[in-house]
């Protein structure tokens, strides 16, 4: 039995990928261009954009086009930031360009990482007020019964990881 890689490459050799579809570096040509309060900004405003839309779908309890306006929103933001900073929006994504970068590979830099958590953490918390204010109620963020908080913090990290 082949490895993966191996059948992968071996695939590859066989139908070679189209110019099409070649990785285009202009969107890293981009973000070098961009100065490091402009990606701050450009992440708190798809943070904050991202988590106001599920914040506000969450309490509107509309169960149909909840999931789609999130992924209009997110998807928005990406095309929009995602030139400035490179649309990360969540810390658990900064974090794994920060480990990337340590191992060798591409990604953040230590600092571009921790000023990402802090300007994506704060977005989040502002968004979250904002989205209370606007419903006068807030979402209940409390493990099911029969469950505790150790079961839901396992959950949050095996699924973020």
């Amino acid at each position: 039995l082949a490895c993966p890689e191996t059948v992968l490459a071996s695939v590859c050799a066989l139908a070679p990928v189209p110019a099409s579809l070649k990785r285009d570096r202009s969107l890293q040509r981009a973000m070098a261009g961009a100065k490091f309060g402009d990606k701050c900004v450009a992440e708190f405003v798809g943070t904050f954009i991202l988590m106001f839309s599920v914040g506000c779908n969450v309490l509107s309890g509309n169960k149909v086009w909840g999931s789609t306006s999130v992924a209009c929103a997110l998807m928005v933001s990406v095309y929009g930031l995602g030139g400035i900073s490179g649309a990360n929006f969540n810390p658990a994504v900064s974090l794994s360009l920060g480990l990337s970068k340590a191992m060798g590979g591409p990604g953040l830099d230590f600092k571009e990482m921790l000023a990402y958590f802090g300007v994506q953490t704060l977005a989040a918390i502002l968004a979250a007020f904002a989205y209370t204010e606007l419903f006068l109620k807030n979402i209940n963020l409390t493990p099911n019964s029969g469950f505790g908080w150790s079961d839901a913090m396992a959950c949050e990290i095996l699924y973020t990881f």
